[in-house]
């Protein structure tokens, strides 16, 4: 059978038996965890609030949940969010260490801010993974991305030339907040990419399992 993997989705849905969904918790925001999904928690750029209790309190969900895969999404915003630049990257550079403690990916929300995001990769030299989350650049940016080990993953409005870089090793698939299942997002990009949708879904899940669900 063949499955589709949304890595990052905001809606809570009924379980579909060919799908599978790493549903994102925002600190601060989110109070539900549903102990029958696979999340992803962090601390949002638009919504930091008091930071030094909202890292306390992502480091109590990372303790109390065992269903938490990933940390995030975390980042940096130019142009959205009401919070300092310089107080976004104190909260992420943060947020990348537990990723570190933790042994989690960390997943981005980056606006604007590529030089700063690729910079603080660098500094860190992070084990675990980095993805761009609702990747919508070119494929130049793809590929610079790509150059520094990002991995990309691709919601409903994707440059096909950035698609065409990630494809196949980096390449991560979902829906964010676009009210259409995961299947949709993949045919699109198996039509894009001018692939099988089989072809597609096996990578998407080998891809998936090195990343993201393989880790504790």
């Amino acid at each position: 059978m063949v499955h589709f993997y949304d890595i990052h989705t905001h809606r809570l849905l009924p379980p579909v038996e060919n799908c599978r969904q790493i549903v994102n918790r925002i600190v601060g925001i989110d109070k539900v965890f549903p102990e029958d999904k696979k999340l992803s928690c962090g601390i949002h750029p638009w919504h930091i609030q008091d930071a030094n209790a909202q890292l306390e309190e992502l480091k109590n969900y990372l303790d109390t949940f065992n269903n938490i895969v990933a940390i995030g999404e975390a980042g940096l915003d130019k142009l959205h969010s009401p919070v300092s630049l310089l107080q976004q990257q104190e909260v992420f550079h943060q947020q990348a260490l537990l990723a570190e403690e933790y042994e989690k990916p960390l997943v981005i929300h980056c606006v604007k801010a590529w030089e700063e995001i690729i910079r603080e990769k660098k500094s860190l030299r992070p084990s675990v993974p980095w993805i761009i989350h609702g990747f919508r650049g070119k494929g130049e940016l793809a590929r610079q991305l790509l150059r520094e080990g990002f991995r990309l993953s691709f919601g409903l409005h994707p440059q096909p030339s950035a698609l065409r870089e990630a494809w196949p090793d980096a390449l991560l698939l979902e829906t964010d907040e676009a009210e259409v299942g995961i299947e949709v997002i993949y045919r699109k990009t198996s039509a894009a990419l001018g692939v099988s949708l089989d072809e597609l879904a096996r990578k998407v899940e080998e891809n998936v399992f090195l990343c993201l669900l393989s880790r504790p």
